[in-house]
């Protein structure tokens, strides 16, 4: 398993599985940019503000990675989400 697989998994399970945001702070480059829709703003501090969310909303909320893709520097995953829907989202 590559070094950005290894970092790539550990925030799908630490950080959005788990919601332990402080992966990002550990792993994410300061240079980090998530071309995902959604986070604002698109960098780490987005994405822990998100994550924080959807754990706000879905207390039991967890990513499954079902594929990986790995090309050079770039990991892309194809993911299933779960959870319990308990508070506003």
């Amino acid at each position: 398993m590559n070094t950005n697989e290894q970092i790539f998994r550990l925030l799908i399970e630490q950080g959005f599985s788990k919601g332990d945001v402080s992966v990002f702070d550990k792993h994410a480059s300061p240079e980090f940019v998530e071309h995902q829709y959604g986070f604002v703003p698109p960098n780490v501090e987005g994405v822990k503000r998100s994550i924080k969310g959807l754990h706000k909303a879905f207390p039991d909320f967890s990513l499954t990675i079902e594929d990986i893709i790995i090309d050079g520097d770039k990991v892309w995953g194809r993911m299933t989400g779960r959870g319990t829907h308990k508070n506003q989202f």
